[in-house]
């Protein structure tokens, strides 16, 4: 593939009466003879554990992948990381400007009040196939809660990722109240639902054995 030079990036948005501008570069991008974009990302963290995509470790880059489409061109794009490689499959470009459109609504609301979002522990919710749901905590019979609450609070053996934010530390000190009614799984599947979907080809077997 030939490299491309960089793209730049812009869209004009008002969401509740506030004007956004979005401007930014995309670079490291390949072009195949068929006139397919790639772009390439170098990532120093290890993308795979115990034969699973560390998917946390994907949120810059599903951002960006995001924004490469808003050209109206879909795009792949490949990250390489310490021990494999990841793979976010190209989008029809209107969708992936609607989930684009998501992220910027969030962050407009986010500015107003505390949303009960934490990214970890909402796509631990989604690989255990944890549904929206709006009513109390204790009236959800679902194995996504206690994988959620662990991923959240963590255990003996596991930090929580409370424990490493002082901002969720702060608003919602345990997963009952990061729960919110329901609020968690709504903002879990609205904002991370589709980078699930898009993540590429199933793993080997023997992928990812060390952290």
């Amino acid at each position: 593939p030939d490299a491309l030079e960089d793209e730049a990036v812009s869209l004009s948005l008002k969401i509740v009466d506030q004007n956004i501008e979005f401007a930014d570069w995309l670079t490291n991008i390949r072009c195949d003879a068929l006139g397919n974009r790639c772009r390439i990302e170098l990532n120093s963290s290890n993308l795979i554990k115990d034969q699973h995509y560390r998917r946390d470790k994907l949120l810059s880059a599903w951002v960006m992948h995001l924004a490469g489409h808003l050209t109206g061109k879909p795009m792949t794009s490949n990250l390489l990381g310490k021990n494999g490689e990841v793979r976010l499959k190209q989008m029809e470009p209107e969708v992936a400007k609607q989930e684009f459109l998501m992220l910027c609504e969030a962050y407009i609301e986010g500015l107003c009040h505390p949303l009960p979002f934490a990214p970890k522990t909402s796509l631990n919710w989604l690989e255990a196939k944890g549904e929206e749901f709006s009513g109390d905590l204790i009236d959800y019979k679902h194995k996504a809660v206690e994988k959620a609450q662990k991923s959240y609070e963590g255990d003996y053996k596991l930090h929580g990722e409370v424990e490493n934010n002082a901002y969720l530390l702060r608003i919602y000190p345990n997963f009952e109240t990061l729960w919110s009614d329901g609020a968690f799984t709504l903002w879990a599947h609205r904002l991370l639902k589709k980078l699930t979907e898009t993540i590429g080809k199933d793993l080997p077997k023997d992928a990812g054995g060390e952290q």
